[in-house]
């Protein structure tokens, strides 16, 4: 599972940094289908929201936590 998380990081990680800015946010966040399932919520809200050490930039620690709760939102939560 956490293979599939990194697959995922490393579409938003554009320049392999290992970390997520805002312009690489905004990036895949224009994306249509993306915004259609991130909802309207703005860049900077989600960059606030899963930048726990608020440094600007969104790591796979931070990224992994998103990744549990959509998976708890959709009803994949705790199965095992």
């Amino acid at each position: 599972k956490e293979e599939v998380c990194w697959s995922a990081f490393r579409v938003f990680d554009a320049n392999g940094d290992g970390k997520i800015s805002p312009e690489e946010l905004k990036a895949v966040l224009g994306d249509e289908q993306v915004a259609t399932v991130a909802g309207s919520s703005s860049v900077e809200s989600i960059l606030k929201e899963l930048d726990g050490d608020s440094d600007g930039y969104i790591d796979f620690k931070e990224f992994m936590v998103m990744m549990r709760n959509l998976g708890e939102k959709q009803g994949g939560g705790a199965s095992g």
